[in-house]
């Protein structure tokens, strides 16, 4: 299906020469709220930057969207941003994976809306990124519409390429066992990597920068003379907070989303999710009174961890337990992904 040989991007618009590279990883860019004010408040800040200038490149690791239909007002925002805001010398969007992407119906990837200038090139195959001091592998995820399992094709292509000597691999897609995703094994690549695709930071994984619980959302710095990788923190564009139903948040939202988990609540949970939308908060998960009890009682949870689970651990538990074919199991998963 793919060519044995790489794709080499070369020629005046897209070899980099000296400067630095910005790399950032998942964005999902979203018409709902408070992610589309999550992610413009992330753009400007980028855009806000001394390092946003003609001399630096800038890399996002795939998931650039959320569906593989974003909404006009969506691509409308981010063309802003990107063709008006942006001052980098170049911009390179990874294809993401599956439903975040591509859409099956009209053949199209979502970051084809973004294509409308020449300092936006958009990756939806592999690639080979050189200046006369460093070799950067550009691996998107790449479809095959006739395969069963989606990834599997991905997955032979991948782990069959050479390794060339490239100092960065840079890819949208997993490298080790995380849930059901499709295990790429990278080892034979001997350059650093670092992947999008899975929103926490940890091993190759450079993490969401902005909507993951806990975590501080950072930028790698690259000196494309040097190799120097440095990690850039980024301010915090959305808090969380846990509260008691019915008791008010203590963290300002004047300025910042706040998500906030309701635990003790009781009435449904439509009420629940209106009462605090009316004081300006997003409600992330609702933990009934009832169902704390009855856990309580079943043994099921103690004192001390007495949170319910994500609708992804459910889902973890009645796969195992019913055991899914892979095929259902990584279709449903995706599916929770999505709406997450």
């Amino acid at each position: 299906m793919y060519l044995s040989t790489l794709f080499y991007i070369l020629g005046s618009r897209n070899y980099m020469s000296s400067g630095k590279m910005y790399v950032i990883a998942d964005l999902h860019n979203r018409k709902e709220q408070p992610y589309f004010t999550i992610n413009k408040n992330l753009l400007e800040h980028i855009s806000n930057q001394e390092w946003n200038n003609e001399n630096n490149y800038f890399l996002q690791l795939g998931d650039f969207f959320h569906t593989s239909e974003p909404e006009p007002d969506v691509i409308g925002m981010c063309n802003n941003y990107l063709n008006n805001r942006f001052k980098f010398k170049q911009t390179y969007i990874l294809a993401g994976n599956l439903a975040h992407e591509y859409n099956r119906r009209r053949n199209v990837y979502a970051i084809d809306s973004l294509s409308g200038n020449d300092k936006i090139a958009i990756i939806k195959s592999p690639q080979v990124v050189k200046n006369g001091r460093l070799s950067m592998l550009l691996l998107p995820w790449i479809y095959d519409k006739h395969e069963i399992l989606e990834g599997q094709t991905l997955k032979a292509y991948y782990e069959a390429l050479q390794d060339d000597g490239y100092d960065f691999i840079f890819g949208h897609f997993s490298n080790i066992e995380f849930f059901n995703e499709v295990v790429i094994n990278l080892d034979h690549f001997k350059g650093k990597k670092i992947l999008g695709h899975i929103h926490t930071r940890m091993n190759d994984f450079l993490g969401v920068p902005h909507i993951e619980k806990g975590q501080t959302g950072i930028i790698k710095e690259i000196d494309l003379d040097t190799g120097e990788v440095v990690n850039i923190e980024l301010p915090d564009f959305v808090k969380y907070e846990t509260v008691n139903y019915p008791n008010k948040p203590l963290t300002d939202n004047t300025n910042i989303p706040v998500f906030i988990d309701v635990e003790n609540a009781k009435g449904s949970e439509k009420e629940v999710i209106s009462y605090y939308q009316s004081l300006g908060y997003y409600v992330k998960k609702v933990t009934f009174l009832e169902e704390l009890n009855k856990n309580k009682k079943d043994g099921t949870i103690t004192e001390a961890n007495n949170k319910s689970k994500t609708l992804i651990e459910h889902f973890e538990d009645f796969s195992k337990k019913e055991k899914l074919s892979k095929k259902v199991n990584n279709k449903i998963f995706e599916l929770l992904r999505l709406h997450n």
